[in-house]
């Protein structure tokens, strides 16, 4: 499949409640990190754009680069004051010329050395760079998160696989209307959900679907294992 147009990347497609369950963070938590907070006693910019408008929805870009710092914050970067991140991201746009920094190629290659000069310049609480032998790092619960994204040559994130690549579920923003569906179709994960509930049998989804019994055996094992895991 040829790689998909910026226009696509970024129209916005997602809504709030959407993009907070997509990436496991809180509603609440994604409007601050979009629009900022002025309460009293307390102020924050902006994390990504800041002259968005907030009546806007999320592009499939934004929607990746909250992937990344939910899921960094939920898995070991709690410690990190969120401005760190907009700061970071303001840092490689102006030095390295990187713009939607955390849904980029080149911060999954380099990251780690560009937040290290991020961190010689603006020294600060928490680690966003790790030294492994002489050759910097992103911290590995970002490696592991940038891994499930795959990119366009050089470019923006074009694909995301919400349970790693071995699982076939991708968030691919040509198919879908960009939300998870089976990978090598066009089948919404939420129709196969419906049908699971149904208790249709795992021969009459494949055979409805058209798609390979192991696939939809595979994915009906790790909805079970995801609706046990909630209880």
């Amino acid at each position: 499949m040829s790689e998909v147009s910026t226009a696509l990347l970024t129209s916005k497609t997602y809504s709030i409640t959407e993009a907070a369950h997509l990436a496991r963070t809180s509603g609440s938590n994604i409007r601050h990190w979009l629009y900022g907070q002025d309460y009293p006693g307390h102020s924050m910019k902006p994390v990504f754009d800041p002259d968005r408008d907030t009546s806007a929805r999320l592009s499939f870009v934004d929607l990746a680069e909250v992937i990344v710092v939910a899921t960094y914050r939920r898995k070991g970067g709690k410690g990190i004051p969120i401005d760190r991140f907009r700061r970071a991201r303001s840092f490689a746009k102006i030095r390295f010329g990187v713009d939607h920094l955390y849904a980029t190629e080149e911060f999954s290659i380099e990251g780690g050395h560009i937040m290290h000069e991020f961190e010689l310049e603006h020294p600060g609480p928490g680690k966003l760079a790790l030294d492994l032998d002489g050759v910097w790092a992103l911290p590995f619960q970002v490696q592991d998160v940038l891994q499930m994204f795959e990119f366009q040559t050089g470019g923006l994130a074009s694909k995301w696989f919400p349970r790693g690549k071995e699982i076939p579920i991708v968030l691919d923003p040509r198919l879908g209307a960009g939300r998870p569906v089976i990978a090598g179709s066009n089948v919404r994960l939420e129709v196969l959900v419906a049908r699971w509930k149904a208790k249709w049998t795992i021969e009459e989804i494949a055979e409805d679907f058209e798609i390979d019994t192991a696939t939809v055996r595979l994915l009906s094992k790790k909805l079970r294992e995801a609706v046990f895991r909630r209880r």
